[in-house]
């Protein structure tokens, strides 16, 4: 780690940027895959940004006919983030959302 008293150097900060976009696309290939083994075909995509307009925009450029989003869990300190999140894009959608709840599936 390489850092300024007071301060996250560049280097730092595009260092961490790197690592949490590498774990976050694992798990989102391994979600994307389990609708793929069900015959369901997924498109991913992964952007840092405000999260409302990144969700819109993509979804408008890429002619999406559903948004799903992940329902803010009970008990979390995303779920006041998420909740709102999940609220301005549900306002804002000219196409359907689907907010669904988290969990592993049923086994088969």
């Amino acid at each position: 780690m390489t850092s300024v008293v007071g301060q996250w150097s560049a280097a730092f900060i595009e260092q961490e940027r790197t690592r949490v976009r590498g774990e976050a696309l694992t798990r989102l290939q391994v979600f994307a895959a389990r609708f793929e083994d069900d015959g369901v075909p997924v498109t991913t995509e992964m952007q840092f940004g405000d999260p409302v307009e990144t969700i819109l925009a993509l979804a408008r450029e890429g002619a999406a006919d559903l948004i799903a989003l992940p329902a803010a869990p009970p008990i979390s300190p995303l779920t006041p983030w998420l909740a709102t999140v999940n609220e301005e894009v549900l306002r804002r959608s000219t196409i359907p959302v689907l907010i669904a709840p988290g969990g592993d599936r049923p086994a088969a």
